[in-house]
């Protein structure tokens, strides 16, 4: 089971950001699984990292950032030796702090979709990676000193690097960035929050609600920001979090469906197939090599 592993708290206040230096053991099993509020960017510096997240396996090595998105079930592992890392994690709505133009209420939505809506990877051989690295290492540097003013740096050096990220990757078309008014990117990220919280017993108009909109006017504008319907989104939600639960291997197969919202496996399982292209008991016999 993954646990939430909360926000930061420094001199008494929670934090919209952490910076640290991390490392990862090697294994045959990933440890530690959580999940938290933060976007979590990753800066590999020695040896290689694997990262579970949502039952999927991916690895980044020295010189190449890799992306976690907010309320994502995950855990590290190195491969060979113990691996090095920079971490910074960042509450999404750093990232949407002025809201002055048409787009910039969007940018951060990407990173509030379990899934690759956007590339995980930064690789070594990107002319960006470099840039990037540099800002990881300032960031770090920044909060280990701890010096009168740090937060601003640090929140620059954030909107800096997400600049230069979105940027590139709109660019070469590795994203999808849609204009969209404050108002209408308050509502969504709202009902992205309550359904990340909820998602067993949410709905549509359970959502609409917590957006603050009709349901009617929220189906077309969830659409618009999120290229899904709800009900697409909702399924995907429920899905990423009945994969960690598989991959822990703690709740049989039934317990799984209840939990993430289904009434009867039968259903959970049919849709799981669809989405995965085989059952959860395959599925989790993949993963872990158990069948419980």
């Amino acid at each position: 089971m993954a646990f939430d592993e909360g926000l930061t708290v420094r001199d008494g206040v929670s934090m919209d950001f952490h910076c640290l230096a991390g490392r990862a053991k090697p294994g045959e099993v990933f440890g530690g699984r959580h999940y938290h509020e933060y976007i979590e960017l990753l800066w590999g510096q020695e040896g290689i990292t694997e990262v579970s997240v949502n039952g999927k396996v991916f690895s980044f090595g020295p010189g190449e950032l890799f992306v976690v998105n907010s309320n994502e079930p995950h855990a590290f592992r190195a491969v060979g030796e113990t691996s090095r890392y920079l971490v910074t994690k960042l509450l999404p709505r750093i990232i949407n702090a002025s809201g002055r133009s048409a787009r910039e209420p969007g940018y951060a939505l990407p990173f509030m979709i379990p899934g690759e809506s956007h590339p995980r990877v930064v690789k070594r051989s990107d002319p960006l990676a470099p840039r990037l690295g540099r800002l990881m290492e300032d960031m770090l540097d920044r909060w280990v000193r701890h010096d009168y003013g740090y937060e601003l740096a640090i929140r620059g050096d954030i909107l800096l690097l997400f600049s230069e990220l979105l940027g590139s990757w709109s660019e070469r078309g590795l994203i999808r960035l849609v204009p969209v008014p404050d108002q209408t990117a308050d509502a969504v990220t709202r009902s992205l929050e309550y359904t990340a919280n909820h998602y067993d017993e949410a709905d549509e108009a359970r959502a609409a609600e917590a957006a603050g909109f009709s349901p009617a006017y929220f189906s077309r504008c969830f659409r618009r920001v999120m290229g899904m319907t709800y009900s697409s989104y909702l399924t995907l939600i429920r899905m990423s979090r009945a994969e960690e639960l598989l991959a822990a291997g703690d709740l049989s197969v039934t317990q799984i469906a209840e939990s993430v919202g289904y009434s009867t496996s039968s259903h959970f399982s049919q849709i799981f197939k669809k989405r995965r292209g085989c059952s959860p008991r395959e599925f989790r016999i993949k993963v872990t090599g158990q069948d419980k």
